[in-house]
């Protein structure tokens, strides 16, 4: 499937791509509602962080076992069967009515988000020649624009029009399609060694540094996800989904721009500017009171991070051989648990203490915001320091 000069857009690669739209569809309607809801259901800023980030517990844990996986049975087989258990997770979301149930769902979810999401990245980088990494994963991480443009707004419409469960069932629906689109996926598993449960096996070491990246940026983003929509109603911003919306059209121009120009011009000259705008964007939503502000912001974040993310993405799976691609994903994605993970937990813990210090709902969130500039902060220096080391990764 690889090492022929072709387009990126072979049979299997746009397989992948819509099966990618379809589960990121379905995801962006949860992620977006799930805050929401354990707020409906009575939780605190800090239980509402916690509730969000259940996911990343169990993707952690499963992450030991499914890693060594990738490189050892066929990924087809395993993204089917993952895609079935976020299935699962979705019709237990439409029968939670407390904050236990909703965490249990919570925590089966994170199981087939530990397989799916490095698994399909993993699978692309197998397609995909070295000279193609970045526009490759570019242009494929535009599924997730595409659903990001949807998702969240619909899912927030119809939650407001037909309530909770009716638009949990609709997601379930949604995940059960990308589960049987796998079926007629032609994809050929290569390079399969013993299965075996090994540090090695579950992390590749050249992938780490692109990690730690993905970890802080994801720390900011997820925040976003997870605070917004109650942000915008502590101010009464109408329409605030159209965030999503405007951010992810915004990306599917930026995106396959962005991967031109890593590839061009480098990965550190691409990723500096890509952290300090999605910084400026999350100060821009902290001082944000009307729509245009954070629609302004949205375009901001879509350049930081909707466009950057892949970057580093592309910047990992390079760094990684294609025998390891599997444990390069699982890499990329145990720093995109653990900042999904922290984030929600630490920003919605900062809240609540600017909350206890006397500040209003509205003034709590918005230190919030700012507040969780710092991991990007942390992220730039890393990039700084390491200038060198990442340009030799990225030239090979």
């Amino acid at each position: 499937m690889s090492g022929t000069k072709k387009g990126i857009w072979t049979p299997e690669f746009t397989q992948l791509f819509f099966i990618n739209v379809f589960m990121g569809f379905g995801q962006n309607m949860m992620n977006t509602l799930i805050p929401k809801y354990a707020s409906y259901l009575g939780a605190t800023a800090t239980m509402v962080g916690t509730v969000t980030s259940m996911f990343a517990v169990t993707a952690l844990l499963i992450r030991p076992f499914s890693g060594p996986a990738f490189d050892s049975f066929p990924k087809k087989r395993i993204l089917t069967a993952a895609l079935c258990v976020t299935t699962i997770s979705f019709f237990m979301y439409s029968m939670a009515n407390s904050i236990p149930m909703v965490i249990a769902a919570r925590l089966i979810h994170g199981i087939g988000i530990g397989c799916t999401s490095p698994l399909c990245l993993a699978m692309v980088s197998e397609i995909l020649d070295d000279d193609q990494m970045g526009r490759g994963v570019a242009t494929f991480t535009l599924g997730q624009s595409c659903s990001q443009a949807i998702g969240p707004y619909l899912g927030l419409q119809l939650a407001r029009s037909i309530g909770y469960v009716m638009t949990f069932r609709l997601g379930t629906a949604l995940m059960l399609f990308s589960c049987l689109i796998t079926i007629p996926l032609r994809f050929e598993s290569k390079h399969l060694s013993p299965y075996k449960i090994s540090f090695d096996r579950i992390v590749d070491k050249k992938s780490i540094l692109a990690a730690i990246l993905v970890c802080c940026v994801s720390m900011s983003y997820a925040t976003i996800s997870s605070f917004l929509a109650i942000y915008g109603e502590a101010l009464s911003v109408a329409n605030i989904g159209l965030y999503f919306t405007v951010m992810a059209i915004c990306m599917l121009v930026f995106r396959p721009i962005m991967g031109r120009l890593a590839d061009r011009i480098g990965f550190v000259k691409t990723i500096i500017p890509a952290l300090c705008i999605f910084g400026v964007a999350l100060a821009l939503i902290s001082v944000s009171r009307v729509l245009p502000l954070f629609l302004l912001a949205a375009v901001l974040a879509a350049y930081g991070h909707g466009a950057g993310y892949p970057t580093i993405q592309a910047f990992g799976m390079k760094g990684s051989s294609r025998d390891r691609r599997g444990a390069g994903g699982n890499t990329l994605y145990i720093g995109a648990d653990c900042g999904n993970l922290l984030g929600p937990m630490i920003a919605g813990r900062v809240a609540d203490q600017a909350l206890s210090a006397g500040s209003t709902t509205v003034g709590s969130y918005s230190f919030m915001f700012r507040f969780m500039i710092l991991p990007l902060v942390v992220a730039l220096i890393i990039v700084i320091v390491r200038r060198r080391r990442m340009t030799e990764i990225w030239n090979g």
